[in-house]
Protein backbone atom coordinates (compact mmCIF):
# COMPACT_ATOMS: atom_id res chain seq x y z
CA UNK A 1 0.00 0.00 0.00
CA UNK A 2 2.85 2.40 1.13
CA UNK A 3 4.56 1.60 -2.70
CA UNK A 4 1.26 2.59 -4.06
CA UNK A 5 0.80 5.66 -2.45
CA UNK A 6 3.92 6.40 -3.12
CA UNK A 7 3.39 5.57 -6.76
CA UNK A 8 0.51 8.36 -6.85
CA UNK A 9 -1.73 5.87 -7.89
CA UNK A 10 -4.12 7.64 -5.53
CA UNK A 11 -2.53 10.98 -6.30
CA UNK A 12 -1.60 13.12 -3.35
CA UNK A 13 -3.18 11.29 0.26
CA UNK A 14 -6.33 13.75 1.65
CA UNK A 15 -7.55 11.50 4.11
CA UNK A 16 -6.05 8.14 5.74
CA UNK A 17 -8.41 5.85 8.00
CA UNK A 18 -6.55 3.56 10.34
CA UNK A 19 -7.97 1.10 12.97
CA UNK A 20 -6.36 -1.84 15.46
CA UNK A 21 -9.19 -3.41 17.28
CA UNK A 22 -8.46 -6.67 19.32
CA UNK A 23 -8.91 -7.52 22.68
CA UNK A 24 -6.93 -6.48 26.14
CA UNK A 25 -3.65 -8.01 26.56
CA UNK A 26 -4.31 -10.47 29.08
CA UNK A 27 -0.94 -11.75 28.91
CA UNK A 28 0.45 -8.99 31.00
CA UNK A 29 -0.89 -6.78 33.78
CA UNK A 30 1.20 -3.98 33.34
CA UNK A 31 -0.68 -3.06 30.31
CA UNK A 32 -4.29 -1.91 32.70
CA UNK A 33 -1.67 0.69 34.29
CA UNK A 34 -1.65 3.61 32.73
CA UNK A 35 0.95 5.39 34.18
CA UNK A 36 3.28 2.10 33.28
CA UNK A 37 1.45 2.16 29.40
CA UNK A 38 0.30 4.91 28.10
CA UNK A 39 -2.72 2.48 27.37
CA UNK A 40 -3.95 1.58 24.22
CA UNK A 41 -3.01 4.63 21.89
CA UNK A 42 0.65 3.62 22.70
CA UNK A 43 -0.25 -0.10 22.67
CA UNK A 44 -2.24 -0.51 18.80
CA UNK A 45 -2.38 3.07 17.81
CA UNK A 46 1.10 3.55 17.65
CA UNK A 47 1.73 1.29 14.86
CA UNK A 48 -0.98 3.17 13.03
CA UNK A 49 0.69 6.64 13.73
CA UNK A 50 3.74 5.00 12.56
CA UNK A 51 2.20 4.23 9.41
CA UNK A 52 0.72 7.77 8.79
CA UNK A 53 4.17 9.25 9.66
CA UNK A 54 5.56 7.07 6.88
CA UNK A 55 3.62 7.48 4.15
CA UNK A 56 1.77 11.43 4.91
CA UNK A 57 5.37 12.81 6.83
CA UNK A 58 4.85 15.07 10.32
CA UNK A 59 1.26 16.56 10.79
CA UNK A 60 1.09 20.29 12.24
CA UNK A 61 -1.14 19.24 15.13
CA UNK A 62 -2.77 16.41 16.74
CA UNK A 63 -6.08 16.26 18.27
CA UNK A 64 -7.15 12.79 20.69
CA UNK A 65 -10.00 11.24 22.45
CA UNK A 66 -10.16 8.27 24.67
CA UNK A 67 -12.36 6.32 26.42
CA UNK A 68 -11.26 5.38 29.90
CA UNK A 69 -11.90 2.33 31.34
CA UNK A 70 -10.43 0.72 34.93
CA UNK A 71 -8.17 3.84 34.83
CA UNK A 72 -6.79 3.22 31.44
CA UNK A 73 -7.20 4.07 27.96
CA UNK A 74 -8.78 1.26 26.53
CA UNK A 75 -10.75 2.81 23.37
CA UNK A 76 -8.56 6.05 21.41
CA UNK A 77 -8.90 7.91 18.29
CA UNK A 78 -6.01 10.24 17.29
CA UNK A 79 -6.92 12.95 14.48
CA UNK A 80 -3.53 13.83 12.56
CA UNK A 81 -4.05 17.49 11.25
CA UNK A 82 -1.31 18.07 8.07
CA UNK A 83 -3.83 21.38 6.78
CA UNK A 84 -4.57 20.19 3.19
CA UNK A 85 -5.11 16.40 4.48
CA UNK A 86 -5.99 14.42 7.94
CA UNK A 87 -5.34 10.54 9.08
CA UNK A 88 -8.14 9.49 11.74
CA UNK A 89 -6.34 6.55 13.72
CA UNK A 90 -8.53 4.27 15.61
CA UNK A 91 -7.10 1.83 18.18
CA UNK A 92 -9.58 -0.55 20.78
CA UNK A 93 -9.24 -3.15 23.56
CA UNK A 94 -12.63 -2.70 24.16
CA UNK A 95 -13.18 -6.17 21.45
CA UNK A 96 -13.88 -9.50 23.25
CA UNK A 97 -11.69 -12.28 23.72
CA UNK A 98 -12.95 -14.00 20.78
CA UNK A 99 -13.19 -11.12 18.66
CA UNK A 100 -9.97 -11.57 16.25
CA UNK A 101 -7.22 -8.80 16.03
CA UNK A 102 -8.88 -6.66 12.99
CA UNK A 103 -6.56 -3.98 10.97
CA UNK A 104 -7.86 -1.96 8.17
CA UNK A 105 -6.06 1.13 6.24
CA UNK A 106 -7.99 2.96 3.87
CA UNK A 107 -5.95 6.09 1.65
CA UNK A 108 -8.00 8.60 -0.40
CA UNK A 109 -7.06 10.86 -2.83
CA UNK A 110 -8.04 12.88 -5.95
CA UNK A 111 -7.03 9.94 -7.78
CA UNK A 112 -9.10 7.21 -6.30
CA UNK A 113 -8.89 5.08 -2.80
CA UNK A 114 -6.87 2.36 -1.90
CA UNK A 115 -7.23 0.12 1.66
CA UNK A 116 -6.07 -3.19 2.96
CA UNK A 117 -8.30 -5.18 5.33
CA UNK A 118 -6.86 -7.89 7.43
CA UNK A 119 -10.05 -9.64 7.33
CA UNK A 120 -10.44 -10.41 3.79
CA UNK A 121 -6.08 -10.56 3.40
CA UNK A 122 -6.66 -8.04 0.16
CA UNK A 123 -5.22 -5.16 -1.11
CA UNK A 124 -7.66 -3.16 -3.21
CA UNK A 125 -7.40 -0.16 -5.38
CA UNK A 126 -10.41 1.93 -6.62
CA UNK A 127 -8.89 4.31 -9.29
CA UNK A 128 -9.41 5.93 -12.66
CA UNK A 129 -8.82 3.01 -14.86
CA UNK A 130 -10.62 0.45 -12.49
CA UNK A 131 -10.55 -1.56 -9.09
CA UNK A 132 -7.35 -3.64 -8.62
CA UNK A 133 -7.17 -6.79 -6.26
CA UNK A 134 -4.01 -8.19 -4.55
CA UNK A 135 -3.43 -10.67 -1.85
CA UNK A 136 -0.23 -9.04 -0.03
CA UNK A 137 -0.64 -11.38 2.85
CA UNK A 138 1.65 -14.18 1.17
CA UNK A 139 3.66 -14.23 4.68
CA UNK A 140 3.29 -13.07 7.89
CA UNK A 141 4.64 -9.85 8.94
CA UNK A 142 6.25 -10.70 11.96
CA UNK A 143 8.28 -13.03 10.41
CA UNK A 144 9.17 -10.51 7.85
CA UNK A 145 10.02 -8.03 10.39
CA UNK A 146 12.51 -10.88 12.29
CA UNK A 147 14.01 -12.07 9.34
CA UNK A 148 14.88 -8.05 8.50
CA UNK A 149 16.30 -8.05 12.39
CA UNK A 150 18.03 -11.03 11.83
CA UNK A 151 19.80 -10.27 8.82
CA UNK A 152 21.11 -6.71 9.83
CA UNK A 153 22.67 -7.99 12.49
CA UNK A 154 24.55 -11.26 10.86
CA UNK A 155 25.58 -8.70 7.72
CA UNK A 156 25.61 -5.93 9.69
CA UNK A 157 23.46 -3.96 7.62
CA UNK A 158 21.31 -0.62 9.13
CA UNK A 159 17.71 -1.64 9.72
CA UNK A 160 15.54 -0.13 6.72
CA UNK A 161 13.59 1.98 9.93
CA UNK A 162 16.27 4.32 11.68
CA UNK A 163 16.05 5.08 15.16
CA UNK A 164 14.93 8.99 14.25
CA UNK A 165 11.96 7.88 12.82
CA UNK A 166 11.27 5.53 15.91
CA UNK A 167 12.00 8.59 18.21
CA UNK A 168 9.36 11.16 15.95
CA UNK A 169 6.56 8.48 16.12
CA UNK A 170 7.59 7.88 20.33
CA UNK A 171 7.27 12.02 20.40
CA UNK A 172 3.96 11.65 18.35
CA UNK A 173 2.59 8.93 20.16
CA UNK A 174 2.85 10.43 23.41
CA UNK A 175 1.54 14.28 22.44
CA UNK A 176 -1.79 11.84 21.24
CA UNK A 177 -1.86 10.23 24.53
CA UNK A 178 -1.45 13.71 26.19
CA UNK A 179 -3.97 15.45 24.13
CA UNK A 180 -6.45 12.70 25.00
CA UNK A 181 -5.62 13.30 28.60
CA UNK A 182 -6.22 17.28 28.39
CA UNK A 183 -8.69 16.86 25.65
CA UNK A 184 -7.59 19.57 24.02
CA UNK A 185 -5.42 19.58 20.54
CA UNK A 186 -1.22 19.57 20.66
CA UNK A 187 0.46 21.94 18.20
CA UNK A 188 3.47 20.31 16.87
CA UNK A 189 4.77 22.60 14.30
Amino acid sequence: LADQIKSGAVGEPRHLLAYRVGPPPGWASWYMDMRRSNGVIFDLGIHDIDYVRWVMGDPKRVFSSAYVGEGVHTHGQVLLDYGHAEALCESSWMGSATFPFTTYIEVAGPGGLAHVDNRTNAYRLFGRDGEVTLDPYHEDGYVRELRHFVECVRDGRKPSIGIEDALQTLKLALAAVRSAQEGAPIQLR
